[in-house]
């Protein structure tokens, strides 16, 4: 807790940083869009465009929210960002170092499970990342933070 109180973060606040879709119950239809995703990916070999698109929306989450705090650029608002992307990337090296270990072992279903974990992993945490992306432009451009994932919540809606 001190350590996420010195990012200005409480324990709840860092969980809905880290999957901001939890706050706008979006987080059925993301488990939908990134397994489909995870699924077309690996069938047609595109196992490098969620990697790609990764760092594309972080890009796009550090620069949006430097815009939307709307104060000159610092160092904590950094770390906060990169305390995040650090937990990523642990989630995704223990993901990949399971996969690792089990095609080396030679279990091919253990080692199919953990390419399939570790793809969905990244495609759900670019999907989350859009969520955060889109609060930030919402800020930018004036408006409340859940303006346009409130407009995606009534298109759902329409589909019941």
């Amino acid at each position: 807790m001190k350590v996420l109180g010195t990012y200005g973060y409480t324990w709840k606040g860092f969980l809905q940083s880290l999957v901001p879709g939890c706050k706008y119950q979006l987080t059925t239809i993301i488990i939908l869009m990134a397994s489909i995703t995870n699924i077309l990916q690996l069938l047609f070999g595109l196992e490098i465009l969620p990697a790609i698109a990764f760092i594309i929306i972080m890009l796009f989450e550090l620069v949006s929210g430097i815009a939307a705090s709307k104060e000159s650029f610092n160092s904590t608002k950094f770390s906060r960002f990169i305390l995040k992307l650090a937990c990523y990337f642990a989630v995704l090296f223990f993901v990949q170092s399971f996969y690792t270990h089990y095609h080396a072992a030679g279990k091919t279903t253990l080692s199919l499970l953990f390419e399939w974990i570790h793809g969905y992993l990244m495609v759900h945490i670019g999907i989350e990342n859009v969520v955060s992306i889109m609060e930030n432009v919402a800020v930018i451009q004036g408006k409340e933070k859940p303006f346009y994932l409130q407009k995606i919540k009534e298109k759902l809606n329409l589909l019941k």
